[in-house]
């Protein structure tokens, strides 16, 4: 499995938008990047950088567009991606309204970090592709695996994938009635994603549990919680409940269940 990055400037907005909605980008050149890229692979996805003064100091000259060693900067966006399919080449299939793009590669969302700092001491393989993607065409180039934006990831989890980790019950002060259950193999990775959501960032947990089967058995709590709530007319929406959980409510709930609990949480 090889990193790789690439940046996206904001004049590209409607394509990333596209992009990440259909899981695809693409190129307008074939570059070592795209030829290299497979399955598996991860790319970081920069958009839109900028280099506020009272941070970074003086603004090079040509900025993003500098010289190796002197590019960091403020990201409005981090997009971090699993490549879902070897790169291919398609000249027929319209997917963007401003150009072609037939290098391509489809993908699926890791996380997602909003106004990401990127400092030249702290990721310099990261700093250095990201140069010169915003240099050449935004075209991709490889990156030190250490040099990755977070040190745990997440995995969506599927009845084809699933594994040990943790069923959670996830709460917000804006929304005190409501209770949002959930599965996750890296708790910390999870909830960065909802904080990407709301600018105040206040998403706790108010429980957790382990399990063998994290998918599976939060299928089978979200299950109880819907039949119960239909049942009682209780409003829902997916995975979010019109409930006022308490700390204890989700254990309890899996014990009922006949779910085995690994250790506290």
């Amino acid at each position: 499995m090889a990193h790789y990055a690439l940046y996206v400037g904001n004049k590209a907005t409607k394509n990333l938008e596209v992009g990440l909605a259909q899981g695809i980008w693409g190129f307008k050149e074939s570059h070592e990047g795209f030829n290299n890229l497979r399955n598996g692979d991860k790319v970081v996805l920069g958009y839109d950088v900028s280099h506020p003064i009272e941070i970074f100091g003086e603004n090079p000259p040509g900025y993003p567009r500098v010289k190796k060693g002197r590019f960091q900067g403020k990201f409005k966006k981090l997009v971090l991606i699993e490549v879902s399919r070897n790169s291919f080449i398609e000249k027929r299939t319209i997917v963007w309204n401003d150009d072609i793009y037939p290098y391509r590669f489809n993908f699926r969302v890791i996380q997602t970090i909003e106004d990401f700092h990127l400092y030249l001491s702290d990721k310099p393989s990261l700093s250095e592709a990201l140069r010169y993607s915003a240099t050449t065409k935004g075209w991709l180039r490889s990156i030190n695996p250490e040099d990755w934006p977070i040190e745990g990831e997440d995995i969506v989890l599927t009845p084809e994938i699933d594994q040990l980790g943790w069923v959670y019950s996830l709460i917000h002060p804006k929304w005190e009635d409501w209770t949002k259950i959930g599965c996750t193999i890296n708790e910390q990775a999870r909830l960065q994603t909802y904080h990407t959501s709301v600018p105040d960032r206040n998403h706790k947990y108010l429980s957790k549990i382990r399990v063998e089967l994290a998918y599976d058995s939060e299928q089978r709590i979200l299950k109880s919680l819907r039949e119960r709530c239909d049942k009682n007319q209780i409003e829902h929406s997916h995975e979010w409940f019109n409930i006022k959980f308490e700390e204890k409510m989700l254990r309890e709930l899996a014990i009922y269940l006949g779910i085995e609990i690994l250790d506290d949480d």
